[in-house]
């Protein structure tokens, strides 16, 4: 009897310590990161980095973030003009659903909203933006390195015994570690763990009773030691998030050019259609007033033929015109980010506003305002040479590229030198046997390890790469500050280039004006040949698309020397700012 209570006993003991086991298993499991807790804190963690770098290069204050609305335009014209019905299901599930206004329909976009939306849909502008925050994430993992790191193990089980004829025995078994490391980046580590028998301490039986704890600590004196050397991967990831940030300015600024250049680019198209309708309309009457001509005996077969073959000409044109607007409009859609069947159109009134600025009226009246002098720009040529030397974004990234490869050199050169380094470590435990009292045991050491750089091949052939690279670098740095200078001594002679073709291209629509006047009233009185009247209107054509042309290439040549500079400022929403107008 007295053995059977005794094995009860160990039994219950045994499935106690298997409860406790279990219970320590299950509260680990509950604490384990769930995957949308891993998205917000990756998020949070992100976007923070990105947004204090941004305030240091950019001067942002909005919170940097990844994550697209679902109500952004895209989706909106999908669920709106009826191009998706899934979109449409979407939005009457967001919580702003109720406060919408609806979109005029078809949609028109001015310039600011070209590039606003853009930088909200556009797949390559988000895949920036991606870029950007893995840049961030990879920083914060280098940081990471350089935190004290804890670690914990939990184990539990059951172990048996039976032998033939005797009675089966169990025994549980259970043990908890801990543990913590730490990097400093003066390049020493150190290392401490304690260990712990679980099961003795639950049942309070057996014949040991054990725990062990431990701690070392290396501390390097010659290759490997200095802040410098240790703490490199993390300078590195500081420099990789700054470059990050310099790219995304550049890829922001030129994206705002392109979208501005195909804007642009579709007013013209438009203003060409425009044209071409005008023109057309003048044909017809021209050529309803040539058959009135030739039936009263006044104009030859071939001279009516002429007319005529010019308005079937120009019409072919209006149709070929036509088709390319729309080839262009569902280009500007999809580098938008838009449907390419969503309806919408442009703001004609951008271009009038550019055409009013350099005095010229093309409401469709060709008025030709008193002449204009040309805007001084901000800069002289040697003044915006200067700035873009100094403010340019790849320019300021290969600077710090030197810096790089100038660490690199001295790490190279410390990857030269012995190994040599202090390990102390030490270990106290406390067991106890049956019958006997707790007795403690400690011990420690300190050790000089070193290693004579006999063989530093490999480390002889990086330091000589990294005298190479740091050359390079400063080759890249002078080549680039040479096609700078160029790039922006281009940008100027574009410009003032841009507005001598301009003051021509007036004139010339002006000429073109006087002479469709002139060769009509001639025609009327017999004075000039149909010929005369048809080049006129043709010469008046060519002159509004070429003054138009020279418009939208002075604005675009004032944009891209401001973007080769650095100095053209864009919003964090992806707007030009006004005062870059």
């Amino acid at each position: 009897m007295w053995h059977d209570f005794c094995y009860n006993i160990q039994l219950m003991n045994l499935l106690k310590t298997i409860f406790y086991c279990a219970l320590a298993s299950l509260s680990i499991t509950v604490g384990c990161m769930s995957p949308e807790r891993a998205v917000r804190e990756a998020d949070k963690v992100g976007s923070e980095i990105v947004g204090e770098y941004f305030e240091k290069v950019a001067n942002w204050t909005n919170e940097f973030s990844i994550a697209r609305p679902s109500d952004r335009l895209r989706n909106r014209l999908l669920a709106e003009q009826g191009l998706d019905p899934d979109a449409a299901e979407m939005l009457k599930a967001a919580s702003n659903a109720n406060q919408r206004q609806p979109l005029p329909d078809p949609l028109i976009l001015s310039l600011a909203d070209a590039l606003r939306v853009g930088a909200a849909n556009d797949n390559k502008y988000q895949e920036e933006k991606e870029e950007l925050f893995k840049v961030a994430l990879a920083l914060d993992a280098k940081r990471q390195d350089f935190e004290a790191t804890f670690a914990g193990i939990l184990t539990g089980g059951v172990a048996g015994d039976k032998t033939d004829g005797s009675k089966a025995t169990g025994e549980a078994t259970g043990g908890a570690g801990g543990s913590i490391s730490k990097k400093f980046r003066n390049g020493a580590s150190l290392a401490a763990s304690v260990g712990l028998d679980i099961v003795k301490l639950l049942t309070g039986g057996g014949s040991t009773l054990g725990l062990v704890g431990d701690g070392s600590m290396t501390i390097p004196l010659l290759r490997g030691s200095g802040r410098l050397v240790a703490s490199e991967p993390l300078t590195q990831a500081e420099r990789n998030m700054l470059y990050a940030i310099y790219d995304f300015e550049a890829f922001r600024q030129s994206f705002a050019v392109e979208i501005a250049s195909a804007y642009y680019g579709m007013l013209k198209a438009d203003q060409k259609l425009i044209a071409l309708r005008e023109n057309a309309e003048r044909l017809t009457k021209n050529y309803e007033r040539a058959k009135l001509l030739y039936e009263a005996g006044r104009l030859s077969q071939v001279e009516l033929d002429q007319t005529r073959q010019d308005l079937l000409s120009t019409d072919d044109n209006l149709v070929n015109a036509e088709k390319s607007r729309q080839s262009e409009l569902d280009s500007f859609k999809i580098r938008l980010g838009l449907p390419v069947d969503a309806r919408i159109n442009l703001d004609m009134s951008e271009l009038d506003r550019l055409a009013a600025e350099m005095g010229l009226d093309i409401d469709g009246t060709n008025t030709i305002q008193a002449a204009v002098i040309q805007p001084a720009l901000p800069w002289s040529e040697d003044d915006a040479v200067a700035i873009a030397l100094t403010n340019c974004y790849n320019l300021s990234i290969a600077r710090y590229r030197i810096e790089d490869c100038e660490r690199a050199l001295l790490i190279a050169e410390d990857g030269l030198r012995a190994d040599l380094g202090i390990k102390l470590s030490g270990s106290l435990g406390r067991s106890k046997k049956d019958g006997e009292s707790a007795a403690d045991k400690s011990s420690y050491s300190a050790v000089v390890e070193s290693d004579m750089p006999w063989e530093r091949t490999s480390e002889r052939n990086a330091y000589r790469i990294a005298l190479i690279a740091l050359d390079a670098s400063r080759r890249s740095l002078e080549s680039l500050e040479d096609k700078t200078r160029q790039l922006v001594r281009d940008d100027i002679r574009s410009i003032n280039s841009a507005w001598s073709s301009f003051l021509i291209q007036r004139e010339a629509l002006s000429v073109a004006q006087r002479r469709v006047r002139s060769t009509t009233l001639f025609q009327q009185a017999g004075r000039s040949s149909t010929r005369d009247l048809l080049e006129s209107e043709s010469s008046l054509l060519s002159a509004r698309n070429s003054v138009i042309s020279a418009i939208v290439e002075y604005r675009m040549a004032g944009l891209r020397l401001r973007r080769d500079m650095s100095m053209l400022r864009i919003s964090e929403e992806g707007l030009l700012l006004d005062d870059e107008k």
